[in-house]
């Protein structure tokens, strides 16, 4: 009934009702029904029913089956992963897109609100169907055609997404009065100065603060020059001509399927690598819209191991883009080269997967 003062010399078939003024020196054979106030020296063989208040000074030989996530990660590396992955936390930027609104609306400030309301609406939805590829998938082309819509393989590097959670999305489109003086361009209208604050959530690496403020510009200089008088950044054009190489092809010419989904795949495989976060030297980055094969060329030759014929095809390719300076890009076409080089595994992999969800076998 009355714990003794000092520990047994050995441990007990049952545990005492009381715990002890000092542990034992060897762990008991049955767990103890309490929380141990200190941790013990050893591990024991079972766990105790209850937590303990401290941890133990060792690891447990075995892991626990949880079925949650931890809150705090833990302080030794597991010897089994986790059931599943970990998902990075979306980030949230915001870009402000100013502009100039001229209407006849001369000095009635509640009825332009109320226009601006229906802008914002319309706004939203045109950003949001502008970025529907990179919100299903990173790093998609931004061409709506058919063939990019169903035959995308988007390969997720970082991301092992849950069913509800998407790379980017638009959250939200308010414009608000600024207040700065302008001139309407007829004398009797009146124009009003506009900052449109539009909200992004996003991965982080898969889409950076820059390079969703590139994607954001150049859709809204586009939206709002349709209406009104766009007063912000533009993205500056880029173009380039490339000759790119395939080896192994089929022994004739591409036919329009096998055209799109090369051109798609340079797409997609540029912007996974020019969008990124992945550039050096601080580099801006740079939005591919469109890759377009000009010329095609079939080029064979005979292996001198087995005589057998081999085809190589040769395509001039235009490549189109847009990037937000600063820095420069002071040569688009030796960026999109060294892009393709230094990870060429990599593309005749995005080819082929692209191919093969398309039931394509030329490449």
């Amino acid at each position: 009934i009355i714990p003794s003062n000092s520990p047994t010399a050995d441990p007990t078939d049952i545990p005492t009702n009381s715990p002890s003024h000092t542990p034992t020196h060897l762990p008991s054979m049955v767990p103890q029904p309490h929380y141990s106030v200190g941790s013990t020296h050893a591990p024991t063989t079972s766990p105790t029913i209850p937590p303990s208040v401290n941890p133990s000074a060792l690891p447990s030989t075995q892991p626990i089956n949880s079925t949650q996530t931890s809150n705090m990660p833990t302080p030794l590396p597991s010897v089994l992963p986790s059931s599943s992955p970990s998902i990075t936390p979306p980030v949230t930027t915001f870009i402000t897109s100013p502009s100039i609104h001229e209407t006849d609306y001369t000095g009635d400030e509640a009825r332009f609100l109320e226009h601006l309301t229906s802008f914002d609406a319309d706004f939203r939805a045109r950003l949001i169907y502008a970025t529907l590829d990179f919100a299903d998938d990173p790093y998609a082309s931004s061409s709506s055609s058919s063939i990019n819509a169903g035959r995308r393989s988007m390969r997720r590097r970082w991301l092992q997404m849950s069913s509800d959670y998407s790379p980017f999305e638009v959250e939200s489109v308010e414009s608000s009065l600024t207040y700065e003086s302008c001139t309407p361009s007829q004398e009797d209208n009146y124009c009003y100065t506009v900052d449109t604050i539009i909200g992004i959530s996003h991965h982080p690496h898969l889409y950076t603060k820059e390079s969703v403020n590139l994607i954001v510009t150049g859709e809204s200089a586009e939206f709002i020059s349709e209406r009104e008088l766009y007063d912000g950044d533009i993205p500056v054009p880029l173009e380039a001509d490339i000759v790119l190489i395939l080896k192994g092809v089929e022994p004739r010419l591409m036919e329009p399927d096998e055209r799109e989904i090369l051109e798609m795949t340079i797409i997609e495989f540029l912007n996974n690598k020019l969008l990124s976060n992945l550039r050096q030297n601080n580099s801006a980055p740079i939005l591919i819209e469109d890759a377009e094969i000009t010329y095609q060329e079939i080029v064979t030759s005979t292996a001198a191991t087995n005589s057998t014929e081999e085809a190589t095809l040769q395509a001039d390719v235009t490549i189109s883009g847009e990037y937000l300076p600063p820095p420069d890009v002071n040569d688009f076409g030796d960026v999109v080269i060294e892009a393709i080089n230094e990870d060429e595994e990599e593309f005749i992999e995005t080819l082929e997967e692209n191919a093969v969800e398309s039931n394509e076998t030329y490449f």
